[in-house]
């Protein structure tokens, strides 16, 4: 009950404040829980543009054959529609959605950058993220190796029963500017897209790079297109892969230091100020 009031207040609160306000441009991150109705009452007697853009898969919502059924009803009441990968565009016109546009996740200038590395909070790879059995399966490869691994993150504890991950998982979530310690006081920064990220992104991807840590990541299509594959990043087809390549690294500094070098070069143009600016271009 306390749940579904906080939910209604909240659509309240939003409605109240777009009509109180008449803001030239309205920009709904995700709003799962705001039904169509919602936003055509927010609409009234406002001139501004309203614009949604969803960091998730509403088809798989949280990795499962689910679909997020009230954010695709409400989506014909926005302007203009965001997704994070064009593959996604049919899904969407099969909605009723024609008019999509691509705008893929990034990073945060202020915390996303180089700092200080502080020794005891480092490791050989760290991983920072909530568990999934996809995840366990490619870093439970490590443990025939002598690789130190840190792993930051939810679910860890209660999840996964694999001992040398339960030894390496040091805290839960970690968010700001001690994520961007960890990478910075580790020598590789592993990504594991999910399933559901099809062949595109999810923030790490451009998180990673941002601080200058090489990232290890999940090969997928976009990222190369952006990174390429021993320039800015390193990609991974499977965990056997992954432990050659994390051992292959974690040998050669020079190497590894000029991928990361390259990565954060690559990675500029791709933050949310350039995300939003999009936005701007498309809504305004």
């Amino acid at each position: 009950m306390g749940w579904t009031r906080g939910v209604n207040d909240l659509r309240s609160r939003f409605i109240e404040r777009c009509l109180a306000v008449d803001p030239d441009l309205v920009l709904v991150i995700k709003g799962q829980y705001f039904a169509r109705s919602d936003i055509e009452a927010a609409k009234t007697n406002c001139d501004g543009v309203f614009c949604n853009w969803n960091p998730d898969n509403p088809f798989l919502a949280r990795a499962r054959d689910r679909r997020l059924e009230r954010f695709l009803d409400a989506l014909p009441g926005y302007d203009e529609v965001f997704i994070w990968s064009d593959e996604l565009f049919d899904d969407f016109k099969q909605e009723g959605i024609d008019d999509v546009h691509e705008l893929a996740f990034g990073f945060d200038r202020t915390i996303h950058r180089p700092v200080d590395p502080d020794p005891n909070k480092g490791a050989d790879m760290v991983f920072v993220g909530q568990y999934s059995e996809k995840r366990e399966r490619y870093l439970s490869a490590l443990s025939d190796t002598d690789i130190e691994l840190a792993i930051y993150g939810n679910g860890w504890k209660w999840n996964c029963f694999d001992w040398f991950l339960r030894r390496s998982h040091r805290s839960d979530a970690v968010f700001g500017e001690a994520y961007a310690e960890l990478y910075c006081s580790s020598s590789i920064g592993i990504n594991i897209v999910a399933d559901h990220n099809l062949e595109a992104f999810n923030m790490r991807s451009f998180e990673i790079p941002a601080t200058e840590t090489l990232m290890l990541t999940t090969r997928t299509e976009r990222q190369v297109d952006v990174f390429g594959d021993g320039d800015g990043i390193v990609c991974f087809d499977d965990p056997e892969d992954f432990c050659e390549k994390a051992e292959y690294y974690l040998s050669h500094e020079t190497e590894r230091e000029e991928i990361a070098r390259r990565g954060r070069e690559l990675v500029q143009g791709h933050s949310y100020e350039d995300r939003m600016q999009r936005v701007i271009d498309v809504a305004l």
